[in-house]
């Protein structure tokens, strides 16, 4: 996964005008780039030793299902 761009927008869960906050444009390694999108900040983990092993788990779990 590689971030290609940030962008500030309106965030849908405030009242207050002018209240932004990042939006990420995301592109999957090894996946078409129709497949990129835009995601908010809860679709981002941030690099820590945890959210690797995390990240190392799904992969073994993906692999094993093959």
């Amino acid at each position: 996964m590689q971030i290609l761009k940030v962008e500030m927008r309106a965030n849908p869960d405030s009242t207050r005008l002018g209240d932004r906050v990042p939006y990420y444009l995301i592109h999957y390694h090894g996946w078409a780039d129709r497949f990129d999108e835009w995601v908010d900040e809860s679709r981002i983990l941030k690099y820590t030793e945890e959210n690797q092993k995390i990240q190392e788990s799904m992969l073994r779990e993906s692999q094993a299902r093959k």
